[in-house]
């Protein structure tokens, strides 16, 4: 196996924002337009994952599993 790539480290939380894995990348949370409707936060979520996928060379056509927490939608 390849060594493991950690990107986007926030040190304070002590998260890595993306890990590559091998042939895997997992992206952490993404986030956006907090506080404003739920749909606006869900493409400005989308926006944010784009935005990591990029640095890694992929798309949102990469994307084969995602978890998504709602509250209170």
């Amino acid at each position: 196996m390849r060594e493991i790539i950690r990107s986007d480290v926030n040190e304070t939380w002590a998260y890595s924002g993306i890990v590559e894995a091998g042939d895997y990348v997992f992206i952490n949370f993404c986030v956006g337009n907090t506080g404003q409707s739920i749909e606006n936060q869900i493409n400005g979520a989308f926006d944010h994952l784009a935005e990591r996928l990029e640095t890694v060379g992929l798309t949102l056509e990469s994307v084969v599993k995602m978890d998504c927490l709602f509250r209170d939608i």
